[in-house]
């Protein structure tokens, strides 16, 4: 063997050893961004998890109803107050409308929204366990960022006291009137 065999067989075996010493760094170095990038990932997951959780309460303290249909026709997510509004024993997420309320004039409300954008003060009477309720219903149609209708958002609002006073109120009016008609020359 000549000494440039030798030089180049001992050239070779340091860049395989070389070669060796820096795809191991690499593996280690790939390996080490993997776990940082999985560690961020799943930080980056708890912190949405907390959020969305966070978020929920809040909807849930609500006493308003408030409902988000999918373009599907799906819901996303009702609150308690929904719920409690139409008599709901099981989750309203994941069926539509018209199987969560039981109510024809709720899905018309949706309906509405093909042709209008919102749907303002819309009143709704609900008759549960011998109580009648009366609920003003706002709707308002949900598009994404390209401006495609992605869905629905419905707002359930209790106006039976506001009804109820508004109804004393229209009684004393008419019975002063009637009264003063009767003693007043």
């Amino acid at each position: 063997m000549t000494a440039l065999e030798i030089t180049l067989s001992v050239a070779f075996g340091l860049t395989c050893v070389i070669a060796i010493s820096l795809r191991r760094k690499l593996r280690a170095t790939v390996e080490s961004h993997a776990r940082s990038v999985e560690s961020e990932r799943a930080r980056g997951e708890s912190r949405l998890q907390a959020e969305s959780e966070r978020v929920s309460a809040i909807f849930d303290r609500m006493i308003d109803g408030i409902v988000i249909v999918g373009a599907n026709g799906q819901i996303r997510f009702a609150n308690r107050a929904a719920g409690t509004f139409f008599g709901a024993t099981a989750p309203m997420a994941g069926r539509t409308v018209l199987e969560a309320t039981r109510r024809h004039e709720v899905a018309a409300v949706l309906r509405q929204l093909d042709e209008q954008p919102e749907v303002l003060d819309h009143e709704l009477r609900l008759e549960r366990a011998g109580e009648a309720r009366t609920i003003m219903v706002n709707a308002l149609a949900l598009a994404d960022a390209a401006g495609t209708r992605d869905g629905a958002l419905l707002v359930f609002h209790d106006v039976t006291r506001l009804r109820q006073l508004e109804s004393v109120r229209a009684d004393f009016v008419a019975h002063v009137t009637t009264n003063c008609e009767r003693h007043c020359p």
